[in-house]
């Protein structure tokens, strides 16, 4: 008798079906599904070497295979050292830099963002939406069994990146440099989550991945075993060590891309299964289909059994989740606590404030019916996910990262490009001040006034008057530091989309940016809405360029005769004396553009010694230039739109 009462409990399990509305919300009844799967008490339909009426005793749902629910974070907390050797015969042999990374650093900024990071099938499946399934409920794509066991590092705060991008980059792909000793290290947590049917797991073996762009291939770089018990409901840290990392890594991943490594939690021993996990998922994956869930709170992996045969998508949701399912349409409408209600919208970028508003898309591999017509085997993938607006419009289409090792403004001004933006795009930008230097100039007046005196008997001095302004103009080469009020060197910089200039300073104004002065002299300017600065036009080619300017000035140079009386020529005279008052002011310049030129030629030619023809320059008017030189890191995030 109790086996007959449990068979009719599992043949009411497979039987029920989702609840369907029409437009109007009225019941349409059951939608039609594939014949329901016998199940016997002394069967395993899920796999997971329990029977089903086993499963039912304990309390545990028989369609839904029970598996250690471990949750490894791969946290944003590592550092990678390295170091770069000058290279024989070229400007830096014999110089050695130990460089580190170090993410941990930026917790203690206020600006620093963390992140944790995510399972492929969450990570991908967003972009997948994003791209090409935005507008429909049901997309299709190539599914990978590491989709659902690979996680992607966290990118790096992008103010933390920029700030090891430009001191790292300069001994980076450099022809002047060889790197080695390339370490990382990386800290993980695990937490075995409390349950009851798994009290600990043991031996975690962890690896470690990097996409080779040489090969284009993702290539394994460390197999990690950590021997100890982790029991149920405690989280524990551990660190791994990959020595002698892949240079291709850190040169063309991390430092060109902003791309790292890819974790993977590959094995470990199940002490009540007296097997090992890998042992364990293949005897669930003979009987199961796999299901991603994902919401704005998590990612859950599921494997729902359909003891190796056919199910559909509504008898496979309604293993997991019995009558908290709405189907209309066609569409997934309401799942759980989670129900469409996000507005209609053309472009992404429309309900990029929407972090509470969402809707549910579906994911499967290739197959030719409806979605919820297929029969799903074993051999396929569902990935079902609940993206909010801002979900959908910050999922990036591509990443323009650029570099410049030298930015400066040449005679006037030069133009650097960062990449193409869009209408949904996020900007950022780093600049690290390195040299200000040209010329500096200074007008000062400087006169000789000796009136006419005696000089004794009948002896009358004439006097002389001179009068001269003298401008002091004197090279420099220096390090300078940006002013938070954005005046001087900084006003030299400006935003450039299209052919449109933007001074930081009116920018920083009108709150169209984001300006930081960072404690290492850095400037980092963020622009997360393109739109208030400029609207720009998703089927047109729009450009973000840098503009460093030269503050040009046209002068005279050095002492500059502007009046004479009296006895004013000859020895003694105002020409005669040009020289010494540049000379009082330390400019070896003399302005051709004096009164009685000719005076001052004189003196120079014919009286100055060979030392004073060296180190007097006559000059004629000109222009002044004074320039910085800057390093620059930035970012350009593209966004689907």
């Amino acid at each position: 008798m109790k086996n007959v009462l449990l068979m009719i409990m599992l043949i009411s399990l497979v039987a029920c079906s989702v609840k369907s509305k029409d437009e109007d919300g009225k019941n349409q009844g059951t939608p039609p599904r594939i014949e329901p799967l016998v199940v016997t008490p002394e069967g395993d339909i899920d796999g997971d070497s329990i029977t089903n009426q086993k499963e039912l005793e304990l309390g545990r749902n028989p369609f839904v295979a029970e598996l250690p629910d471990l949750q490894v974070r791969f946290l944003q907390n590592y550092k990678i050292n390295f170091t770069a050797r000058g290279i024989t015969g070229t400007a830096s042999e014999g110089v050695v830099k130990d460089l580190e990374i170090n993410t941990k650093i930026g917790l203690d900024n206020p600006d620093f963002e963390y992140r944790v990071g995510n399972l492929f099938a969450r990570h991908d499946t967003y972009k997948v939406i994003a791209g090409i399934g935005r507008f429909s409920g049901h997309s299709w794509g190539d599914i990978d069994d590491h989709d659902f066991s690979w996680v992607k590092y966290p990118d790096i705060d992008p103010i933390l990146y920029h700030q090891k991008m430009i001191e790292s980059r300069p001994y980076v792909r450099s022809e002047d440099f060889e790197l080695s000793n390339i370490n990382i290290e990386l800290e993980n947590t695990v937490k075995l989550r409390a349950n009851n049917y798994f009290t600990e797991i043991k031996n975690l073996e962890v690896s470690f991945y990097y996409y080779n762009y040489v090969s284009q291939n993702f290539e394994l770089i460390k197999t990690h075993v950590e021997d100890r018990h982790f029991k149920a409901g405690v989280t524990e840290t551990f660190t791994v060590q990959i020595e002698n990392a892949p240079e291709n890594l850190l040169t063309d991943n991390y430092l060109s891309k902003g791309e790292f490594i890819i974790s993977e939690v590959t094995n470990f021993e199940i002490p009540e299964m007296g097997m090992d996990y890998k042992t364990y998922l293949g005897k669930i994956k003979t009987k199961s289909i796999p299901v991603v869930i994902n919401t704005p709170q998590e990612t859950t992996l599921y494997y729902v059994g359909v003891d190796g045969k056919v199910d559909s998508f509504i008898g496979i949701m309604e293993h997991l989740f019995p009558s908290k399912m709405v189907i209309q349409e066609n569409r997934l409408i309401k799942l759980n606590e989670f129900e469409n209600n996000l507005e209609n919208y053309t472009y992404l970028k429309e309900v990029k404030d929407k972090d509470k508003n969402g809707k549910w898309f579906v994911l499967t591999n290739k197959f030719n019916e409806h979605y919820l017509d297929h029969p799903y085997t074993t051999s396929d993938k569902i990935i079902v996910s609940y993206l909010t607006g801002k979900d959908l419009a910050t999922q990036k289409d591509e990443q323009v990262y650029s570099y410049l090792g030298e930015a400066s403004g040449v005679d006037d001004f030069k133009l650097y490009p960062l990449g193409n933006i869009s209408p949904n795009s996020e900007v950022n930008i780093q600049i690290m001040p390195m040299q200000r230097f040209g010329q500096s100039w200074e007008h000062k007046s400087e006169i000789i006034d000796i009136p006419q005196h005696s000089c004794g008997h009948n002896c009358v001095n004439p006097g002389i008057y001179c009068n001269w302004d003298v401008n002091v103009v004197r090279d420099y080469d220096e390090a300078f530091k940006f002013k938070p009020t954005l005046e001087d060197d900084v006003s030299l910089i400006e935003l450039v989309v299209n052919e449109t200039s933007y001074l930081l300073k009116d920018l920083l104004k009108d709150n169209k940016v984001i300006l930081r002065f960072l404690e290492n002299g850095n400037l980092n300017i963020q622009i997360k809405d393109i739109a208030k600065i400029i609207e720009l036009n998703n089927l047109d080619t729009n450009l973000l360029q840098l503009k460093v300017s030269t503050r040009v000035h046209y002068d005279f140079f050095g002492p500059k005769l502007l009046a004479v009386d009296r006895a004013w020529q000859g020895m003694g005279g105002c020409g005669f004396n040009t020289p010494a008052v540049g000379y009082k002011y330390q400019t070896r310049y003399i302005s051709k553009e004096s009164i009685h030129f000719n005076e001052i030629q004189i003196t120079y030619d014919q009286i100055l010694s060979d030392w004073g023809r060296q180190w007097h320059i006559l000059k004629e008017a000109g222009f002044i230039y004074q320039r910085i030189k800057v390093r620059v890191s930035s970012t350009i995030n593209n966004y689907y739109n």
